[in-house]
C-alpha cells in the first residue's frame, strides 16, 4: 500500500508541475520585464537629476 501511495503522490506532483509551469514562467518573465522597465525609468530620472545639478 505505501508503494501505491508513493506512486500516486509522484504522479500527482508531476502532473501538477506540468500544469502550473506556464503560469509560473509567465509570472517570472513578467517580473523580469517589470524590473527592466523600472531600471530604465530610474536611469532616465538619474540623468535628469544630473542635468539639473
Amino acid at each position: 500500500m505505501p508503494v501505491v501511495f508513493t506512486c500516486v503522490a509522484f504522479v500527482a506532483g508531476y502532473v501538477g508541475a506540468i500544469v502550473s509551469w506556464p503560469a509560473i514562467r509567465t509570472h517570472v518573465v513578467g517580473t523580469a520585464a517589470e524590473i527592466t522597465a523600472l531600471r530604465v525609468r530610474a536611469k532616465e530620472l538619474e540623468d535628469r537629476i544630473k542635468g539639473e545639478l
